[in-house]
């Protein structure tokens, strides 16, 4: 038996989980380093403005910056998300922060949001895989931002996988690779180089 968890907004209590041999591993988003974990890079995802089509935001091959979201009004998820803490960072790159209209971590119910006219939110690709393959069934208008975060396979640096996880570790990550060579995805793409020092 394998134990493998895929999260959103639980990546420290899961990473706990994997240092204490509770998990094989995780799969989670990348933001600061975890002692005692190894985090394999699968992929970047964009993360995108979605904006009600009456709104006045129109759609921008080039994208938009995260500076210029902070005075819509948002339905943003949780401050406990990696999506928000993802926000929160780039806003305060640019000296800024927002309050939000209303704090909602249901996917569904952001995107039903928007939908209705309520409000804009900030969504990642994957989140958002429905949406970006049939803009023009839906009333919306999704902008990338200048804003992404990376996708990591997450194992303990102190508890060697047997031969079962170290099978599905390999299967994930030959299943991604293949996924990013056929541009299955709308919005994912891989890793960028670090930059050379």
């Amino acid at each position: 038996q394998v134990r493998l968890h895929l999260a959103e907004g639980m990546s420290y209590l899961l990473k706990e989980m994997v240092l204490q041999g509770r998990l094989d591993m995780t799969v989670t988003y990348q933001f600061e380093p975890s002692p005692g974990i190894v985090e394999q890079p699968l992929f970047n995802e964009m993360i995108y403005l979605v904006s009600p089509v009456g709104s006045g935001i129109k759609p921008r091959d080039q994208g938009m910056s995260i500076a210029e979201v902070a005075k819509l009004p948002l339905f943003l998820s949780s401050r406990q998300t990696g999506m928000r803490r993802i926000v929160q960072a780039g806003l305060a790159a640019h000296g800024l922060t927002i309050e939000p209209l209303a704090e909602v971590d249901s996917l569904r119910t952001l995107v039903d949001a928007v939908e209705t006219g309520n409000a804009h939110t900030i969504l990642p690709a994957s989140a958002l895989q429905k949406q970006l393959k049939s803009l023009a069934d839906r009333p919306l208008v999704i902008n990338a931002l200048d804003i992404s975060r990376n996708v990591v396979l997450c194992t303990s640096e102190h508890l060697p996988l047997g031969a079962a996880a170290t099978a599905v570790y390999d299967v994930l990550d030959n299943l991604i690779r293949e996924a990013l060579e056929d541009r299955r995805w709308v919005g994912i793409r891989p890793v960028p180089d670090a930059p050379s020092t």
